[in-house]
């Protein structure tokens, strides 16, 4: 009966094959037998601004960050409005902060060359006036970033201040003073330019106010001191009327203007009478506080003088409006002055506690009172001291009133603070909400509300100095394995499992019995939700929906919010249990070193990333220290095992520190601070936990003055000093170092007890060391090449060979040298002509030389040099493959001591580049390919095969054909080489990559920095020991499963007829 079956089922399979596509009956045989889509690009990008700009110490704060309410002036002061926390980075980046969550709300990438001058916060716009060899003005649209009109002159402004006012709405138009120029621009067109005829005028300010723009300029005396030039326009930019102030002052750049432009959200009660409006306020040398109003035919000069200490200097704090300012004493304490309404100038308040490293700003609420904040470190109470000034109120006849707030602060982790950036709302008649924004030397952002913090950002992790990929030991060691101080699980590990009885074995399996509810509650949130999720992504897939959502991932650094346990969440443990890798190796440990001093150790994932551990190089102070991390060096492997016991990874830090030190001088008796010796510092740390390691965990001093060269032997650190000195680590077997040897040469030294110097190699004077590449000390699987005729090209392998490459400043031209350290042998010399600059990249791995530099061609300039080096024949070379550029020089200069064989070849590349890597595999079974960052933002994968410099010039002979060469073409094109990034996963100005081995052979890490971070998978050869996502599981298990019931079918029918043979 079943056998009759069967040819009904094959030709239903055969009609349901003829099925339309179009059909619902396909879409079902589809959910049936689902055809997967090909591999996506998997990557993480973590985006960033970068650390903000500060200008506390300037009177006027022109690129200071700030809290900006979108709102017009035209509306209701209680409409609804959305804020930000704008800045200008240290990175070139001019973006904005959400401050609910601390999320970007919007960020611009400013050219290199741009330079930006000033920020001027304009209603609800921000006017940007920067400098690229003229003067370019743009006006964005606060709350969202872009671009609602630009101007741009051919005018310079290099050595000029900057100014920029709106007269009606920023929307329309802005009075730009640039270039000692007033430019009026209306909705980027300009109306009218208005210039002094003196040439020495120095235009500095200005302000519209009734009607007419009050410009302020000075000019230079001949005592040395300025005169103040007060002028009046019309609107149409004619000249009303000119006065010349009666005061001559010292230092024009210590001026503050205090504009009194009457504004809606301001009560009219606080607006300038008759006998006020704007003024300017500066500090004169004899530590007198002087204003005058800046109308014309005022004579009248008003002074404020220190009671105690003198004024060392005078602030804006944004409330020019309210005719609010600063003013520091000498003793750390400072004051609030104030131009009234009325044009009189008193001091409101005093900050009497001694704070020289406060931070000050001032806010309005929506109904135009005005307050003063301050901020500094108490270090006996290792709290914040936030002081709030409401200038506006009245205690009995006195006004203004005091309040205070303390929150706890980790000095150690973020250091002393740079900005604070404050927003004030009224809740009640007597209660205020204040929500601040704070910048500290780390490179942190916190939001702190009424002294609890909502939320922090990592802004230091964007262009960090240094970076470091470390695998992340197998969870089967145990915690030892990852913490230094953690007790082994068991004391021997193998030795013990192997003499392990049947019985203990049953008790151990036991015992580990009661960490199953954990397990199963893991189970259910990694894999299975992974699992389901998938699935349902691929079940969206077939039935048409195709996602175009955006899923952010978690990035390390923030923004941190704090959160409250779920009821189902597990207790909280110590961070580094779960420091263990993944099943395929791709979970990473990347240590980073920041600008600003600071350690990262960040556990990278594919699907986010998070901070495990912070915390200072050297400890915060003030004033702080100057920190640049030059080397992060792996002394000890993860996964090692020291006498059968697992032992945890060690990392050795070196960085260049220049400490502060304070010299007394006897005339004031006061002490002054300057910066003391450049030291080269190293210590070592467990970078899985930040635990210092060592005898004293302290830095201990390598090198008086910066190192020239760092290297390791048996986890110790030595140096080659850039005074020449040799700082070597305790050992009995001797060691092959190089050093620079004067301007134009490298000495080869022996060091054992004692320094031997060994050879010297000298360059001609018009060579210039550009770097030095020592050969990969990774696995090489194969040691040779199987041509086409089937001999053998062994490759080149000597541990001792490295990379030097020079550039020649006369001849334009670059040298590739291949020097053995040991004999002092040049291995091979490449001379390469038309380069433009000595900026280059280079690898050297195995027998391959990759050199990227820029050549003088305009229509190619970015050049890619590939060279392999493999051992020579001894019998003939003919039929061997060399190019023109190695014929011309190569090995005429190599015939001692049978130099290797060399290949050469020049391609051209379609973009610039950022940086250069290669990727890396336990085995090395993988093919070694190049991953470059273009400044394209991309991150692209150049195979080996495709920069072979044995790729044929002409047609393929039969041998190359079988060797699978491809001929040979000059500009590689961007469609044959694979990106590892897609456009949403697009990082801005990456300029170092890290590339490290995964547990899979055919997978390799990649990590880029810079700007942003993106972290992703190369996979050179392909997915060799991975299924394709392509491959249809479903298929296979109904194969099987029809196997079996075939099989369970058919077994007893053969049962039957060889019974029945037998009758």
């Amino acid at each position: 009966m079943l056998v009759r079956l069967v040819p009904v089922l094959v030709c239903a399979a055969v009609f349901l094959s003829l099925v339309p596509s179009q059909t619902c009956a396909y879409a079902f045989l589809q959910l049936l037998n689902p055809k997967k889509p090909s591999p996506p690009i998997v990557a993480h990008l973590s985006q960033y601004l970068g650390v903000p700009i500060t200008d506390s110490d300037t009177p006027m704060r022109f690129l200071h960050p700030r809290m900006q309410r979108f709102i017009r002036d035209s509306q209701n002061v209680n409409d609804k409005a959305s804020a930000a926390f704008v800045t200008l980075t240290d990175t070139g980046v001019l973006g904005a902060l959400n401050p609910r969550d601390g999320g970007m709300a919007w960020r611009r990438l400013v050219d290199q060359d741009d330079h930006i001058r000033g920020l001027f916060s304009i209603d609800d716009d921000l006017l940007v006036v920067s400098s690229k060899n003229h003067l370019t003005a743009r006006m964005l649209h606060g709350e969202r970033g872009s671009i609602d009109w630009q101007y741009q002159t051919n005018d310079t402004i290099d050595g000029y201040p900057v100014y920029a006012a709106s007269w009606t709405t920023g929307e329309f138009d802005a009075l730009i003073v640039a270039g000692n120029k007033l430019h009026y621009v209306h909705g980027g067109n300009s109306t009218w330019v208005w210039q002094s005829s003196n040439e020495n005028y120095r235009l500095l300010f200005a302000t519209p106010y009734d009607n007419l723009v009050r410009i302020v300029g000075v000019v230079p005396s001949e005592d040395g001191h300025w005169s103040v030039d007060l002028t009046s326009l019309t609107i149409e930019g004619q000249v009303e009327s000119a006065y010349v102030m009666g005061y001559t002052i010292e230092n024009p750049d210590s001026i503050v203007l205090l504009p009194y432009r009457p504004r809606s959200h301001i009560d009219e009660k606080y607006h300038a009478t008759e006998q006020g409006g704007p003024h300017i306020a500066w500090l004169a040398s004899d530590g007198v506080i002087r204003a005058h109003r800046i109308i014309d035919g005022d004579v009248i000069i008003k002074e404020v003088r220190s009671n105690t200490s003198p004024y060392t200097d005078i602030q804006d704090v944004g409330l020019g409006n309210r005719g609010l300012f600063l003013a520091r004493r000498a003793d750390g304490t400072a004051e609030v002055i104030e131009v009234s309404a009325a044009g009189d100038m008193q001091s409101l308040w005093t900050f009497a506690e001694i704070a020289p490293d406060a931070v000050y700003d001032g806010a309005l609420d929506r109904e135009g009172n005005a307050y003063v904040m301050r901020m500094y470190y108490e270090p006996s109470q290792h709290m914040i001291q936030q002081h709030l000034f409401r200038a506006d109120e009245l205690t009995g006849d006195v006004r203004g009133v005091m309040t205070g707030l303390a929150f706890r602060y980790d000095y150690e982790r973020h250091g002393p603070l740079r900005s604070a950036a404050a927003e004030v709302g009224k809740v009640s008649e007597n209660t205020v909400s204040l929500r601040t924004v704070i910048v500290t030397a780390s490179g942190s952002i916190q939001l702190i509300r009424d002294a609890k913090n909502e939320w922090s950002v990592e802004q230091g992790l964007s262009k960090p100095a240094k970076t470091l990929l470390v695998q992340l030991p197998e969870a089967l060691l145990g915690r030892s394995a990852v913490s230094s101080r953690a007790l082994p699980s068991w004391p021997l590990p193998f030795e013990a499992l192997e003499t392990e009885s049947l019985m203990g074995r049953w008790v151990r399996h036991i015992s580990e019995l009661r960490h199953f509810p954990d397990a199963l509650q893991a189970f259910a949130r990694g894999p299975l939700y992974r699992g389901l999720q998938a699935l349902g992504v691929y079940l969206e897939w077939i039935l048409g929906h195709n996602p175009t959502e955006y899923v952010q991932k978690p990035t390390a650094g923030g923004p941190v919010l704090p959160r409250r346990p779920r009821p189902m969440d597990p207790p909280a443990q110590n961070s580094d249990t779960t420091l263990h890798h993944d099943r395929f190796g791709f979970d990473h440990l990347v240590l980073a070193a920041s600008r600003y001093g600071k350690l990262y150790g960040i556990n990278a994932t594919l699907d986010g990333s998070n901070i495990v551990w912070e915390h200072a190089v050297v400890p915060y102070q003030q004033p702080q220290a100057v920190v640049n991390v030059t080397h992060l060096i792996q002394t000890r492997a993860t996964n090692t095992l020291a006498h059968g016991v697992p032992v945890a990874p060690i990392v050795a830090v070196v960085a260049e520190v220049t400490m502060p030190q304070s010299v007394e001088d006897e005339s004031d008796q006061s002490a002054e601070i300057s910066m003391g010796e450049l030291q080269t510092l190293v210590f070592k740390l467990n970078p899985l936990t930040g635990e210092r390691v060592g005898p004293s965990n302290e830095p201990y001093v390598l090198c008086h003055g910066p190192a020239q060269d760092v290297y390791v032997f048996e986890e110790a650190v030595g140096a080659v000093c850039a005074d020449g000195s040799v700082v070597s680590p305790k050992s009995h077997v001797g060691m092959h170092l190089v050093r620079s040897d004067a301007p134009h040469a490298l000495k080869g030294i022996f060091l054992e007890s004692l320094e031997v110097p060994t050879w010297r190699m000298a360059f001609a004077p018009s060579e210039k060391l550009v770097l030095m590449r020592d050969a990969s000390r990774d696995h090489v699987a194969s040691p040779g090449k199987v041509r086409g005729d089937r001999s053998v090209l062994y490759k080149y392998l000597n541990t001792h060979a490295r990379l030097v490459l020079t550039f020649d400043t006369e001849a334009k031209s670059a040298h590739v040298y291949v020097v053995d350290v040991v004999s002092g042998d040049l291995v091979y010399h490449l001379v390469v002509p038309n380069v433009a600059s000595d900026v280059m990249h280079a690898t050297f791995v195995e027998n391959w030389i990759s050199v990227q530099y820029t050549g003088t061609n305009d229509d190619a300039p970015n050049m890619l040099l590939s060279v392999e080096l493999f051992e020579r024949e001894t019998s003939g070379q003919s039929g061997l493959y060399s190019s023109s550029l190695v014929r011309a020089g190569s090995n005429e200069t190599l015939a001692a001591n049978a130099p290797p064989v060399a290949y050469a070849q020049i391609f051209a590349l379609p973009f610039g580049v950022r940086a250069m890597e290669t990727t890396r595999t336990n085995l090395g079974v993988a093919s070694r390919s190049m991953v470059i960052a273009t400044n394209q933002s991309d991150i692209v994968l150049v195979p080996r095969r495709l920069v072979d410099p044995r790729r044929p010039l002409g047609k393929p002979t039969p041998a190359e054909m079988e060797e699978r060469l491809i001929p040979y073409r000059g500009m590689l094109l961007n469609d044959s080489l694979p990106l590892l990034t897609t456009m949403k996963d697009r990082a801005a100005h990456i300029n170092m990559l890290r590339t490290s081995p995964t547990l899979l052979e055919s997978s390799s890490i990649v990590l880029g920095t810079g700007i942003d971070w993106i972290y992703t998978i190369a996979a050179p050869s392909g997915q060799f020991d991975r299924l394709q996502a392509s491959f249809n599981k479903p298929q296979l298990l109904l194969t099987i499963i029809g196997l079996v019931i075939g099989i369970m079918i058919t077994q007893p029918l053969v049962r039957m007829r060889m019974l029945n043979a037998r009758w």
